[in-house]
């Protein structure tokens, strides 16, 4: 939820392809990442976001997350993100465990979100990793002199 994911088990078992779910998106809120599940939309310069059309849409961590299904006609690494994707996440992203346990996935739904989420872990983990190398070398780089 808006606080974090929840750690405690609910008073029910948890469908295994949602604990599953739940563990990737503690596993981004750890890292201080959450996918985002609006379109992103640059004009006139300013960033900004709009509630995705209910269709088809496109998943690309590069890109934060969910994007519409026209922005991702240029991109590389894009997935299809059903409709039953996008609502899933949604109500994963702002659910606590025993809200999540709830949620009842077919195996089609678990590994499209599966795929989804773990591409984006994937994506961020690689991203910190790169930026910790970049900030260890320039930590090695001998400091410039003072010109006097």
């Amino acid at each position: 939820g808006p606080g974090g994911p929840a750690r405690s088990s609910p008073a029910g078992g948890v469908q295994p392809g949602v604990e599953s779910l739940i563990a990737q998106f503690e596993d981004l809120w750890l890292h201080g990442r959450q996918p985002v599940l609006d379109d992103f939309l640059p004009a006139d310069g300013v960033a900004r976001r709009k509630a995705l059309i209910e269709k088809t849409n496109a998943w690309e961590p590069a890109a934060g997350g969910a994007i519409c299904a026209g922005c991702a006609v240029g991109s590389p690494y894009v997935a299809p993100l059903t409709v039953r994707g996008l609502k899933s996440l949604r109500y994963l992203l702002v659910s606590d465990l025993e809200s999540a346990s709830r949620l009842r996935l077919d195996s089609a739904l678990t590994g499209e979100l599966d795929r989804h989420l773990r591409g984006f872990l994937r994506y961020v983990l690689d991203r910190d990793i790169s930026t910790t190398h970049l900030l260890d070398e320039l930590s090695t780089l001998p400091h410039p002199t003072p010109v006097s």
